[in-house]
């Protein structure tokens, strides 16, 4: 695919498609922020190998996103942002992309966000001055630029005693008309998602007796933080220490959320838009013990694979076939 769609992209004509395309194709050459050698929640059910070859950092194959795949990609994320922007308006929305981190099984990426599935009883403020988690952090303050962050963190929010995950997913007109519940492979991530918020939650209450004990824990949860994006590098648009200080500061954000939610999270909300005529559906995933087992386990297996060094067997049964076929590692898998 990544030579087609190079060719493909030589041949064309015009002033703008054509070098549109070039710039497209030249995004696959950079580095993103993603955790490094961590089991993903959004690649829960996936090929085993293929989230070995992710986490140990082989290349992906040449060009494997295709300037179409891009735009389709960006017109995902950009809808994410726009109903988010929808549901924080009307309320709804807690708090949008919610870090989560699970160590025992090494699970580390966010989910949408945090919903009110009841009446709003409980309001908190977000109060973090950014001088003292520099400090904590012991990163450069020049380096530092605020970038409009003290106006998120000083903010108050009202939430109700049950919260939900917020899960967006976009899908062509096709499957929408099909859509009658979540997909699977969305359910399995849901299960990581409550697995994931549920358990900091229950560590934060039985860790911290009061709300005192809480505050005074945040330098030593700063550090905690500081160490899942040790990996983090500078960029065009912000530098290294901005990034974290803005990671460090989504975290602690969830962790007041959490500390302050009395009843366990065991719903997640999937939200499907149309791509093609923007209709909604939604529908509601509970916890269910035994596709979790099954997730955790198929991680478990995965760690140990990793540690060892040991290669898991193919799933797909061609080049061709699901879920080879999307594969970014295609080529070092078959060849």
């Amino acid at each position: 695919m990544g030579l087609k769609a190079v060719f493909k992209t030589m041949k064309k004509e015009g002033y703008i498609i054509k070098k549109l395309d070039q710039y497209l194709l030249s995004l696959n050459g950079e580095k993103n922020d993603r955790a490094i050698n961590v089991n993903s929640p959004s690649q829960a059910g996936a090929c085993m190998r293929a989230n070995y070859y992710a986490r140990l950092q082989y290349p992906i194959d040449s060009n494997a996103i295709d300037p179409r795949a891009r735009r389709i990609f960006d017109n995902g994320h950009h809808t994410h942002e726009r109903l988010q922007t929808y549901l924080k308006d009307c309320g709804l929305l807690i708090m949008e992309e919610v870090p989560l981190r699970n160590d025992e099984y090494n699970i580390q990426g966010h989910t949408d966000g945090f919903l009110n599935l009841a009446t709003p009883k409980i309001s908190i403020t977000f109060n973090y001055p950014i001088k003292d988690i520099v400090k904590v952090l012991d990163i450069n303050m020049s380096k530092v630029s605020t970038f409009d962050i003290e106006d998120v963190i000083f903010e108050e929010r009202n939430f109700s005693p049950e919260i939900g995950i917020l899960e967006i997913k976009t899908i062509n007109s096709r499957n929408y008309a099909n859509l009658k519940d979540a997909k699977e492979n969305h359910k399995q991530q849901a299960m990581i998602y409550m697995f994931c918020s549920e358990e900091r939650r229950k560590y934060l209450r039985k860790t911290y007796e009061t709300y005192e004990e809480f505050k005074a824990s945040e330098k030593e949860r700063i550090k905690y933080f500081k160490s899942l994006y040790e990996h983090l590098e500078d960029g065009n648009k912000y530098t290294r220490e901005e990034k974290l200080l803005y990671k460090v500061i989504e975290h602690l954000k969830t962790d007041e959320v959490l500390y302050h939610c009395p009843r366990p999270i065991n719903k997640v909300i999937f939200l499907y838009e149309n791509k093609d005529t923007q209709e909604l559906k939604e529908f509601v995933v509970i916890k269910d013990d035994e596709i979790l087992a099954d997730v955790l386990a198929r991680y478990t297996i995965l760690n140990e694979c990793v540690a060892n060094r040991k290669l898991p067997e193919r799933e797909g049964t061609s080049k061709n076939a699901p879920p080879c076929k999307w594969c970014s590692y295609k080529i070092e898998c078959w060849n």
